[in-house]
C-alpha cells in the first residue's frame, strides 16, 4: 500500500514455495486465491505443479476486479512484487502494480 506521503507501506509479506502457492491459491477466503483466478484466466501457468523447466509461461493484461474485494476494503494503490528463486539463485521478477476504487 502507498502511504499519503507516497512512502511504501508493506501490509503483508508472503514467502512460499511455488507449489504451496499454488495449493493455496484454491482455498476458501484468500488473497491468493483472487490474485490467481485473474493470473490463470490470463496466462499459461499451470494450476499445479510440476511447473516445467524450459517452458515459456506468460501473463497478459492482468486485471484487479474491484468486485473480488469485499466492501469493507478501503480504497487503495498496490504493488505486488514475485520474486523466483531456484536454488537461492532469483531467476526472475515480476511487478503487478494496481488500484482499488471504492
Amino acid at each position: 500500500m502507498i502511504r499519503k506521503d507516497n512512502r511504501n507501506m508493506n501490509v503483508f509479506k508472503v514467502d512460499t514455495r511455488g507449489c504451496d502457492a499454488l495449493k493455496s491459491s484454491h482455498d476458501k477466503m484468500n488473497l491468493l486465491k483472487v490474485i490467481f483466478r485473474e493470473i490463470f484466466r490470463v496466462s499459461n501457468i499451470p494450476r499445479k505443479c510440476p511447473i516445467l523447466a524450459n517452458k515459456k509461461y506468460f501473463i497478459n493484461n492482468y486485471t484487479v476486479n474491484d468486485d473480488d474485494f469485499p466492501p469493507i476494503f478501503p480504497s487503495l494503490e498496490f504493488r505486488i512484487k514475485i520474486d523466483i528463486i531456484v536454488d537461492k539463485d532469483a531467476i526472475a521478477t515480476a511487478v503487478i502494480k494496481g488500484r482499488i476504487r471504492k
